[in-house]
């Protein structure tokens, strides 16, 4: 993975308060709205304020934020209605649109494969890219152009969401194929 398209709109912090009982609160703060950032969209409310909270910071034992979260994460999903659409303005590439996936925690990146239709498990192009979870709002679509592909030829787009643990949830798919040889080059 590498420093996402429009990293530079990602300006993001954490102020962390303690308080009296030293109990330590964690508030991601977005700079360039200059607002606090929200619930993440898998709530009921959405326009709450982000807060993470450690009550006894003294205690290992009541850390909510730790490694064994990974036992017990529950996959990514991407909703029912979900989908990915594909573009292909040359014939030897695709430009790959999917729906965004969600989390109960955070969506962390998404493997985009594609293989020719006429042999799916042989796998041709692969990218695995960030979702984009540091944008406030986070973006409902996300985009890949996928190059090296064979013109005139059916091909099967598999979109896969990943958790921080990089647990895998559902793909979705969706078939196209690449436009044939301009017949003037």
């Amino acid at each position: 993975q590498t420093v996402p398209d429009g990293a530079g709109r990602a300006a993001q912090y954490t102020i962390v308060e303690v308080d009296a009982q030293n109990r330590v609160r964690l508030m991601p703060f977005n700079a360039l709205t200059g607002e606090f950032m929200k619930t993440p969209s898998t709530t009921d409310d959405p326009d709450t304020q982000l807060i993470r909270q450690v009550d006894k910071p003294g205690d290992p034992s009541t850390y909510v934020y730790t490694s064994a979260r990974k036992k017990i994460a529950g996959k990514p999903w991407f909703n029912a209605d979900a989908a990915v659409r594909v573009a292909c303005d040359t014939p030897n590439a695709a430009r790959v649109t999917f729906d965004r996936a969600d989390d109960n925690e955070c969506v962390y990146a998404y493997q985009v494969q594609v293989a020719p239709a006429s042999h799916p498990g042989k796998i041709t192009a692969e990218t695995t890219m960030y979702a984009e979870y540091y944008f406030e709002p986070i973006p409902q679509t996300q985009s890949v152009t996928i190059d090296s592909l064979d013109a005139g030829t059916e091909y099967i787009v598999t979109v896969t969401p990943m958790n921080a643990w990089l647990q895998k949830g559902e793909p979705i798919t969706a078939r196209f194929t690449t436009s044939a040889e301009d017949p003037a080059s």
